[in-house]
């Protein structure tokens, strides 16, 4: 009971003192619902439990985790609460006959419940004492239609200068379904380790005796048989684990993320990445409880990012489900999984449509990426769904108690400037549900652009947290229209190589690769930033690199495996000069630590160990000063016809030389 209550006391709204004297408990579209059905109609519901988590106590609660201890935890306390205050109510559902209730889905994220439920019965569930509001799980049309070039947000050369694909990240890509056998996805389709029977990794949708991964079990316990690549929630009137497209937009949008190009057009932003298909719409339909259990099942599974291309608009959606949505979609970006929304397609609408009404919800959500479109000039699209967005008196509303879950925080005029950023999204070429490729158009297909984007991002970085990938995307954007951000392109349209930029600069990152420093371009290495390079790998400079750290905070080159040696650091021609600096850096394991040809950095309070070389200087006059050059295995510096600079430093332990070794074309000179 201790337990209950801690959890109770941290993560629970307070209670308001102002206590209503009347409570409604069912909202006034859903009564009038009621009123229109036979009394054994299924009526979709969502029911509101009194007791809502505090995200800010969270928050506050995982501040010093890194993202993957924030997901678990998480998790782990609003499961426990959902378990807690839901069991009543599961209990009651689950008590009535099949054709009573149907289509039952717990929702952690938010404690709510979704339900198919009796006209009858619904009165039943508003009444009991562990329920605060009921209201309709609206079924609309949601899709907003859209990607084309990955050369125009320059993806093409991330691949090429980082070699990021995005490996190892998982997107859930919540839409129709996926084709998952066409054959630019099928090598990059989520397995669900638990549920792949003959583990090869891939999705064979056969029985188990026939060598294939169907064993008819829940072999993961999540009340899922056999979900083995995903799920489908909108199978009609069931659910089942047969995520396949029906609609061919899922497919095309997959595509955008991670087609692979093995049928002869390479449509993925991220190649490299792995799909998750969470099917939520049923030719393009689906209720808004689909939604949250998708970004449930994706926060469980692992997913990195969600993909959501499309949404509700305003007049299809109630405040109470306004008020869900934001609650669940920021509840998964504080546990570590960035979602990104298309902002959808009514900029050209009017009348009702009009701002702070024409985004769709969920791309109206603060922390989510919302996404605009544009053409291949950098236009915007004449469908781009524009800003701003309205969260004003906006609740879930409260019980007798006064527990609610409110929303003040951006009145309209001014609101909160959306879309965040924007991405190609008219007339993209993608993959096409059956084989081959079609062509279609909107910030559907802009939004699968940025999620490739993201996922090239946490593929350098994975521990980046969702609100930072947000926040680069936007500051690395190609700004148009109006100076800063604005209500129609957002930050800019999105820049893949300058977003990988800023994330190795900062976060630093793991390369496969010679990395590139081309002329004209300069980079600032963070303090504190680790750089890994594979054996044989360099650094090279042509441009200028700035490589700060200080005396608390080193920056690290290194090796990325256990042994062998990566090149090191080559600053490659005259042009580099002082403007170049190391600084407080630590370099090892490298065949030259530091190898100036024809160059002349600063190299200044760094340690360099465990090399070939420490400093090897080809007719370069590089500044070394304050460093310590040790137990490197040939010489400490090697010059040739070079005239450095070497004052202050510590050069010892070579075995290419007695003591402290610095090695001249004319001979050795020994510094202690």
């Amino acid at each position: 009971m201790r337990t209950i209550i801690l959890i109770f006391s941290l993560f629970f709204l307070g209670v308001n003192s102002s206590i209503r004297a009347q409570v409604e408990k069912i909202s006034p579209d859903l009564q009038d619902e009621m009123a229109l059905r036979r009394d054994n109609e299924l009526i979709p519901i969502v029911i509101n439990l009194s007791f809502q988590p505090d995200l800010e106590n969270l928050k506050t609660a995982t501040r010093a985790m890194t993202r993957f201890q924030k997901r678990d935890y998480i998790i782990n306390q609003l499961k426990t609460i959902a378990t807690i205050t839901q069991v009543n109510i599961l209990s009651y559902l689950r008590r009535e006959h099949e054709e009573k209730a149907q289509m039952i889905k717990s929702i952690y994220l938010a404690n709510v419940i979704a339900v198919r439920l009796q006209n009858q019965l619904i009165s039943n569930v508003a009444n009991m004492s562990e329920v605060n509001y009921v209201f309709m799980d609206h079924v609309s049309f949601d899709l907003s239609d859209t990607t084309w070039n990955v050369k125009k947000i320059r993806a093409d050369d991330v691949w090429q200068n980082f070699g990021y694909t995005g490996d190892g990240v998982i997107v859930g890509v919540m839409d129709t379904g996926i084709d998952y056998d066409h054959e630019d996805l099928d090598g990059n389709i989520w397995v669900n380790p638990a549920e792949d029977f003959n583990g090869n990794g891939r999705p064979d949708f056969y029985p188990y005796y026939g060598g294939g991964d169907l064993d008819y079990q829940d072999n993961d316990n999540n009340g899922k048989v056999d979900d083995l690549v995903g799920w489908d929630w909108n199978n009609g009137s069931s659910e089942d684990n047969n995520p396949m497209d029906d609609y061919g937009h899922g497919t095309h949008v997959a595509g955008i993320i991670a087609g692979d190009g093995t049928n002869g057009t390479k449509t993925g932003v991220a190649p490299g990445a792995k799909i998750m298909p969470l099917k939520i719409w049923q030719s393009g339909s689906g209720p808004s409880s689909n939604y949250w259990k998708a970004v449930e099942y994706a926060l469980e599974n692992g997913a990195d990012i969600v993909n959501l291309s499309g949404g509700k608009r305003y007049y299809q959606i109630s405040e109470a489900e306004k008020a869900t949505f934001r609650q669940v979609f920021e509840s998964a970006i504080t546990a570590g999984m960035a979602i990104v929304v298309a902002a959808g397609n009514e900029g050209h609408l009017t009348g009702g449509y009009d701002p702070p009404n024409n985004i769709r919800t969920p791309g109206n959500v603060p922390m989510v990426i919302t996404v605009g479109a544009t053409d291949i000039n950098d236009n915007i699209a004449y469908f781009s769904s524009r800003g701003p967005v309205e969260w004003w008196n906006l609740c879930k509303p409260a019980d007798e108690w006064g527990l609610a879950i409110c929303y003040n925080d951006y009145p309209y005029p001014p609101g909160l400037l959306k879309p965040d950023a924007s991405a190609p999204g008219v007339n993209v070429t993608s993959t096409k549900w059956g084989g081959g490729y079609t062509i279609m158009s909107g910030t559907s297909m802009a939004t699968p652009a940025t999620s490739g984007v993201v996922a090239l991002m946490l593929e350098a970085a994975p521990n980046m947290a969702p609100e930072m990938a947000k926040d680069i995307l936007e500051g690395t954007a190609l700004e148009l229209g109006p100076a800063g951000k604005d209500s129609i392109y957002g930050s800019g349209r999105i820049d893949a190589y300058d977003a990988l930029k800023y994330t190795i600069e900062h976060y630093g990152g793991t390369f496969a690769q010679d990395l590139v420093i081309p002329s004209g371009e300069t980079w600032t290495i963070s303090p504190g930033v680790t750089l890994k390079f594979a054996s044989g790998k360099r650094l090279i400079v042509y441009g200028t690199l700035i490589a700060e750290g200080n005396a608390s905070d080193r920056i690290t080159f290194t090796r990325s495996g256990s042994s062998g040696s990566w090149y090191g650091i080559k600053f490659e021609n005259s042009s580099v000069d002082a403007s170049c600096i190391i600084k407080y850096a630590d370099i090892e394991h490298a065949t030259y630590g530091i190898y100036c040809y024809q160059a002349s950095p600063k190299i200044e309070y760094n340690t360099i160990s465990n090399c070939a070389y420490g400093l090897r200087a080809y007719y370069g006059n590089p500044t070394v000063v304050h460093n310590t050059i040790s137990n490197n295995s040939t010489y400490g510096v090697y010059l040739y016809r070079s005239s450095p600079k070497l004052r202050y430093n510590v050069i010892k332990g070579h075995s290419g030389a007695s003591d402290a070794g610095v090695y001249a074309a004319s001979g050795r000179i020994n510094i202690s």
